[in-house]
């Protein structure tokens, strides 16, 4: 029988009432819906902590920058992206002018004039127009070509010290100070090399505009009256060798060396690199080295055989601590614990603050059980660790809180890594609401006294 009952909160009462019965089993269902105020008080909670932890932030900030003040510390800087985007400019325009006539009165070069005011007036945004002519079209595929030839936005430069500079700036380039280092190293610089590649398919228009300062857009490169020119790009186009004698190989290591047959879990009849000879005169295809010996099987690479499973220990303290300071007051430091075997002590660290998140205690304990083999851990909330284990190393997993109740704060499965999980601890009364499943789900009372499927654990 279903009934929805919306006038209950907090508590659900249940009567029952027998006569002449020798058993009963009874079980009750309830699926809670969150109200809308428990929602908005979450919300409100949750908004109150993001600003509470953004305002001491705040506050150390500016205690850092009046006391840098107070010190007569200069603080300058941007952000970083943006200084890398002068960087980037300031150098193509310098790379560009290594490539164009400078003189003002030829066309194609930096800073040409092309628009023009009616009647001789200021120039506002209202008489300012582009004058429409040959030129601009001349002018704007000049442009155009000088900025999509080459990849401007992934050169590379190095920046050589101040005194390549002139001599009469020396001061002030030694003395520019940034806390951006690049950025700083930039400023101060008398010169840079820079190396910018070509665009795929603007080789030959590039080479072309490099030897007779004319821009090529398309067709036949223009032939050039000079042979020795002529024979270059023919050359540099078309290099073709001749074929003579055998082929030999050249073996390069690589990680992907096999060193010993039967390693990294691939079966083969003889360790690698093999020595098989091709046996072949030049042609086309030299042919394999030799044909591969693999046996597939579960091992091969791109496969594995382990198998993973999730499972949650929340609320592994019966008291809910919300920051560092709380745990300090309750004595909680050094904790010890036992995963596998491995002996883990976590004490309190001096770079944590008392207002930091309990969960930085969490977090180093995860970090710790990590480090055991087969096993990932990582916190969940305030009080918990979410465990990934490898089933096919480990088919016993056991961590407990040193000298605490077994019965309440160890954690123990047993798996076959095929079909099932057995939680053997917590007990049942403790563990029953604490143990997740991979979901984030607590197992039935059936699934928690006797097994669970190995599906709902499988990540």
């Amino acid at each position: 029988m279903s009934l929805t009952v919306a006038e209950f909160k907090d508590e659900f009462p249940v009567s029952v009432g027998f006569t002449n019965l020798h058993i009963l089993d009874l079980n009750v269902s309830l699926k809670c819906q969150l109200t809308q105020e428990a929602k908005n008080a979450w919300l409100q909670k949750t908004f109150n902590k993001i600003i509470e932890a953004y305002e001491i932030e705040l506050e150390k900030y500016n205690q850092a920058l009046a006391e840098a003040k107070a010190l007569g510390v200069q603080i300058k800087g941007s952000n970083p992206g943006f200084y890398r985007k002068i960087e980037n400019t300031i150098l193509r325009k310098n790379c560009i002018s290594y490539m164009l006539d400078q003189d003002p009165n030829v066309e194609l070069t930096f800073g040409k004039k092309r628009y023009k005011t009616n009647n001789g007036l200021a120039e506002t945004f209202l008489n300012t127009n582009i004058k429409v002519d040959e030129k601009l079209d001349q002018y704007a595929a000049f442009v155009k070509f000088m900025e999509q030839a080459f990849e401007w936005d992934i050169m590379s430069y190095y920046l050589y010290p101040f005194y390549w500079g002139e001599d009469k700036s020396w001061p002030d380039l030694y003395q520019f100070e940034d806390n951006d280092p690049t950025f700083r190293a930039f400023m101060q610089s008398g010169m840079a090399r820079v190396i910018v590649t070509v665009r795929p398919g603007f080789e030959e228009a590039v080479r072309h505009y490099l030897s007779t300062g004319q821009i090529w857009n398309g067709g036949e490169v223009p032939v050039i009256d000079d042979e020795l020119f002529l024979s270059i790009v023919d050359e540099l186009r078309s290099a073709e060798g001749t074929k003579e004698g055998e082929p030999w190989r050249e073996k390069i290591p690589t990680a992907l060396t096999i060193l010993q047959a039967d390693s990294i879990g691939l079966k083969v009849e003889k360790a690698l690199p093999c020595n098989c000879e091709p046996g072949v005169k030049f042609d086309d295809q030299l042919g394999e080295m030799c044909g591969s010996n693999f046996e597939l099987n579960n091992n091969q690479i791109g496969q594995s055989s382990d198998k993973w499973i999730q499972i949650s220990f929340n609320e592994m303290d019966d008291v809910s601590y919300t920051t560092v300071k709380d745990l300090r007051d309750n004595n909680l430091f050094p904790r010890k614990y036992q995963c596998l075997g491995n002996n883990i002590d976590i004490d309190y660290s001096s770079s944590w603050a008392d207002t930091d998140s309990s969960v930085k205690f969490y977090k180093a304990l995860a970090d710790e059980i990590s480090q055991i083999e087969g096993v990932e851990a990582y916190p969940t909330g305030e009080n918990g660790i979410t465990f990934k284990v490898n089933a096919r190393l480990i088919k016993n997993f056991d961590f407990a809180e040193v000298d605490a109740n077994p019965e309440e704060k160890k954690l123990a499965f047993t798996t076959d890594a095929d079909t099932y999980l057995k939680v053997t601890s917590p007990a049942v009364q403790f563990g029953i609401e604490k143990i997740l499943d991979k979901d984030g789900q607590p197992l039935t009372s059936d699934e928690y006294s006797n097994q669970a499927p190995l599906s709902k654990f499988l990540v």
